[in-house]
């Protein structure tokens, strides 16, 4: 039998909404976006979960479903250069992490969303919070719980989004989760009950993609057909259907200007290639860009540039131009 150490969990079910809110000083449409030269040469492993970009270096996993996975940085400022963390769960035989349940905070802490599981034990849903010398790890139960996406904010909170299993019986929860690096609940917003997924799709958090800009969260959930921006402090800045033809999204990023990109395995006409969404606020839509590449997605921003591959094993920006 294997245990956990148990964070708190007692949710602070309230939610804040503000106005939808611009950011100072409107961004002009993005008119172009071009790949730019070179690139950093990376060691991914196909099949595994897709890399995540976080304040500065990009996180994969590898044997993502084993007794012990291996979290990979890898640095682009120093050429590339790798890190890895062996990762496991005290009393776990196998631990699961996927696409989209891992993140990396500005000061290097890394969050995981995982299942843990053992011959003798059911399934637990759990977040890891690794400190930023690697030495610290604090867990926090979340069963029943299941986080489908976490990124880390500027403030260093944890965001979660995720689901119960539905409103079975009429119980409804929250969605979005705050945590801090302690493993303390902050806020919860998003009651389950004030929105609906399309008929296809179980519940709003599957899947969604959440990513951390310089002053705002953002959260993209293709089963609502809806992308929602919060404050740090978790106020709603803003609501906006999502752009068409993005089934199966595999990038949200948000650039330091405020800029929203999502990319898109398939291109509207329905030709062989990917695209970029961006977003424009004043006029509530989506700029569509078709990419030249065959191939391509995004996993976040380093300032003002997107980051992104079109070639497995490397990794490239892009430049957007307004």
């Amino acid at each position: 039998m294997w245990t956990l150490r148990l964070v708190g969990v007692i949710l602070a079910l309230s939610s804040s909404a503000g106005e939808a809110s611009q950011l100072t000083g409107a961004l002009k449409p993005v008119t172009r976006i071009t790949l730019k030269p070179g690139g950093t040469q990376v060691q991914f492993r196909s099949g595994e979960p897709v890399a995540t970009w976080g304040w500065g270096r990009s996180v994969t996993v590898e044997a993502y479903r084993s007794g012990q996975p291996i979290l990979r940085e890898f640095d682009l400022h120093a050429g590339g250069v790798s890190t890895d963390l062996a990762f496991s769960i005290p009393g776990a035989s196998i631990t699961a992490v996927r696409s989209g349940r891992f993140a990396r905070g500005p000061d290097g802490t890394l969050a995981v969303s995982t299942a843990a599981s053992s011959q003798d034990s059911p399934s637990a849903s759990i977040i890891a919070v690794i400190s930023p010398d690697r030495r610290q790890r604090t867990i926090i139960r979340s069963s029943p719980y299941v986080a489908t996406a976490v990124t880390i904010a500027r403030d260093g909170h944890i965001w979660a989004a995720g689901h119960e299993g539905g409103l079975a019986g009429g119980k409804d929860y929250m969605i979005i989760r705050r945590f801090d690096t302690k493993g303390r609940t902050v806020s919860s917003l998003v009651p389950r009950s004030t929105v609906r997924e399309l008929p296809a799709y179980v519940d709003p958090s599957s899947p969604s993609f959440l990513s951390a800009g310089a002053d705002r969260v953002g959260w993209y959930s293709e089963a609502t057909e809806t992308y929602t921006e919060f404050s740090m402090d978790g106020r709603i800045l803003g609501q906006y259907k999502t752009p068409p033809s993005t089934s199966g999204v595999p990038g949200l990023a948000i650039c330091d200007d405020g800029g929203v990109f999502v990319s898109s395995e398939h291109r509207k006409d329905g030709s062989k290639g990917w695209a970029i969404h961006a977003l424009r606020r004043e006029t509530r839509d989506w700029a569509y860009i078709p990419m030249s590449e065959k191939w391509g997605m995004l996993f976040g921003c380093d300032g003002k540039d997107l980051i992104g591959t079109t070639e497995f094993e490397k990794i490239q920006r892009f430049e957007a131009t307004r």
